[in-house]
């Protein structure tokens, strides 16, 4: 015969690793924060003829309410939201900046490209983030948007050659922190397409290759 008391303390036992459970299943395990890159795949030129510049980039500055790692999203023009749990590697700023190295980098438009320690280039590029954002559009349809004032000087004199507003949206194929990796690569990579030629030209046309400086 089971113990009247036993069977008490085991029916009470039970109810307590029950509701253990319960809450665990409840509350679950805190979510792993990932993080998220860019990655350019700009048109490739053939080689050029004649000298090509070293190409310096000076980190982007950015807006403050985009000036962290933590991605922005937003339904209307007043309102933005923060992915809590799905981040840039590292702030926007150096994000861009690295993005926009190794894309330059694979045009073939230039001898080199560099950030950080520019002293030496032909032409240095600099410029400022006004958004890299998730714009939800409707239900169905979001947005990669990014925003980029760009200015380009001479590497010796620092005189300015080339400055411009570049303001790309890409259509996001599924609405994730992955997907908006994919869009706001995809319209950086139409900013490298569009301003590489520029930019080499500038440098030409102001004599800030090497080749030019030393009278060839």
């Amino acid at each position: 015969m089971i113990d009247s008391n036993l069977y008490v303390r085991w029916s009470v036992m039970l109810v307590l690793a029950l509701a253990l459970g319960a809450a665990s299943a409840c509350g679950g395990s805190t979510p792993e924060v990932k993080h998220y890159r860019l990655d350019l795949r700009p048109q490739q030129t053939a080689s050029e003829v004649g000298d090509k510049p070293v190409l310096g980039i000076e980190q982007f500055t950015t807006d403050a309410a985009y000036d962290e790692p933590k991605i922005v999203y937003r339904k209307t023009p007043y309102e933005l939201n923060y992915y809590y749990y799905h981040r840039w590697a590292t702030n926007p700023g150096m994000l861009v900046t690295d993005a926009l190295r190794r894309g330059y980098a694979a045009t073939g438009r230039f001898e080199s490209v560099s950030t950080g320690q520019v002293v030496g280039s032909d032409v240095v590029l600099s410029g400022h983030i006004s958004a890299i954002e998730e714009v939800d559009v409707t239900e169905e349809k979001w947005l990669g948007r990014v925003v980029l004032e760009m200015r380009l000087r001479d590497g010796q004199t620092g005189d300015l050659l080339w400055t411009k507003v570049f303001e790309e949206q890409e259509r996001l194929a599924e609405r994730t922190p992955a997907g908006l990796a994919r869009a706001v690569s995809e319209a950086l990579t139409r900013v490298v397409d569009q301003s590489a030629d520029d930019i080499a030209q500038a440098a030409r046309q102001s004599g800030a290759t090497m080749s030019s400086r030393l009278g060839f």
